[in-house]
């Protein structure tokens, strides 16, 4: 269910599964990511802590944690979550775009664009490297650099994102082009 996007089955199939067996590894790390896909993150974080304790700090529930913290906007804690991934494997991409992005919602740009630059060394097709590299330089009012990575990410994308489209308009109408803001 999960892979066919029926989040809400996914979820249950894994709570039931959790119910014959709590310390069911793989059921909780993807509940959490169900719950997550759902935007019920208070019920992924309890499933992301719950792996946590069971396998004390594996990348997997590290990730849960972070990205779940971030959806609820807390960024100094997602930033902690991403480094102590990093300590665990310093190549993960989402780790260092975790980092970066915290980062960037930290207002610490300098840090965000030089973890951004590994991680789009690592995968210079990652959609999420290209639209926080987007959002970095529309911050630095870079207005070109910053529609070529929203227009990168977009490209890249598996799915249709408005709020990029709204991006690339403000970075148009940030740099007084008007005719392609309208676009």
């Amino acid at each position: 269910n999960f892979e066919l996007g029926r989040y809400a089955e996914s979820a249950d199939d894994f709570d039931k599964s959790l119910s014959d067996d709590a310390g069911n590894r793989t059921a909780l790390l993807m509940a959490g990511w169900s719950y997550f896909k759902l935007e019920k993150f208070e019920d992924a974080l309890a499933r992301f802590r719950k792996l946590r304790e069971l396998d004390r700090g594996t990348v997997d529930s590290l990730e849960g944690l972070g990205w779940t913290s971030f959806k609820l906007g807390q960024y100094k804690q997602s930033l902690d979550l991403f480094q102590e991934m990093r300590k665990k494997d310093r190549q993960h991409v989402g780790a260092i775009e975790g980092v970066a992005y915290s980062y960037f919602k930290l207002g610490d740009l300098k840090n965000a664009k030089d973890n951004l630059a590994l991680a789009l060394d690592k995968n210079p097709r990652s959609a999420d490297s290209n639209l926080i590299r987007g959002y970095i330089a529309l911050a630095e009012a870079d207005f070109p650099l910053a529609i070529k990575f929203f227009q990168n990410s977009l490209k890249l994308s598996s799915k249709e994102d408005y709020s990029t489209y709204v991006a690339i308009g403000n970075a148009y109408l940030a740099g007084k082009d008007y005719n392609n803001a309208d676009k």
